[in-house]
């Protein structure tokens, strides 16, 4: 889209994508059990209520631990998992090697980028043939201005994994495209 008023000029470039879908692999990672991270799952995207929890609040033991199991008896266990995950909305895999795709990580990718406006003003002629020119023109533009998106991650046109940089689709924990603002001009003699 481009346009002129008087000796001003406009030129804005835009880019869209529809009913892609994103794997939100940084959301899904910081929600499961591994090892030493077994508190990692407690984010700004999980509450106690929300999410399925084996770890018993009022203890703070791992209620799939062999003393918890010891303690309790597996009815015991079983009975207090129930009662700690009535409401639980999320699940959270324990102990996952391999984190486990489910569909609540995949989001709408779906999105209207302002890729980037450029604003320029040309200099009256007489003015510029006074300093012995054709023609002088300044502008500013701006790259990557907005992105209209109901993705929850940083970029919804991401390519990143851990494994290749050639994953388009799956967001794990990737650089969002930087904004950047760039002025000149242009003279000519």
């Amino acid at each position: 889209m481009n346009g002129r008023f008087k000796n001003f000029d406009f030129t804005a470039f835009f880019n869209y994508s529809l009913g892609n879908k994103v794997i939100n692999a940084t959301k899904l990672g910081s929600s499961f059990y591994s090892g030493s991270s077994k508190n990692w799952n407690i984010n700004d995207n999980f509450t106690i209520d929300k999410r399925y929890t084996w770890i018993d609040p009022a203890t703070g033991n791992s209620l799939l631990s062999s003393s918890s199991i010891k303690t309790l008896g597996a009815e015991g266990v079983k009975n207090r998992l129930n009662e700690l995950n009535a409401n639980a909305s999320i699940w959270n895999p324990a102990a996952a090697t391999v984190m486990p795709l489910i569909d609540w990580a995949v989001e709408d990718g779906s999105f209207l980028r302002v890729n980037n406006i450029s604003i320029g003003y040309t200099l009256p002629k007489n003015l510029v043939q006074k300093m012995l020119m054709q023609n002088v023109r300044l502008y500013v533009t701006g790259y990557n201005l907005y992105c209209f998106t109901k993705y929850k991650g940083a970029d919804p046109e991401v390519d990143s994994a851990t494994s290749t940089p050639m994953t388009p689709g799956v967001d794990y924990s990737a650089y969002p495209k930087s904004r950047s603002f760039v002025g000149g001009i242009n003279v000519t003699f």
